[in-house]
């Protein structure tokens, strides 16, 4: 599978599938979430959340419906 694109400004710091085929991500500086759908050869970039935390994203689980993420800024977000 080739890079996903967009790819993050840094080092990506966590990932998490949302539900079958898709891909989320945090990036621990640009403090941004990007999503993909990977199901199949042809990746589609699915769109992103910039500044979803006022710092870096430590942590992404998901489950059938929504991403939770946990920032270094303290907080915990829930995205639908």
């Amino acid at each position: 599978m080739p890079a996903l694109q967009p790819p993050h400004y840094d080092t990506v710091s966590a990932l998490t599938m949302l539900r079958r085929g898709v891909l989320v991500s945090g990036g621990k500086s640009d403090k941004s979430l990007r999503a993909y759908d990977i199901s199949s050869s042809q990746v589609k970039y699915l769109g992103a959340v910039n500044n979803a935390h006022t710092d870096q994203i430590n942590c992404l689980v998901s489950d059938s419906t929504s991403v939770f993420s946990g920032g270094k800024d303290g907080y915990i977000k829930v995205w639908r």
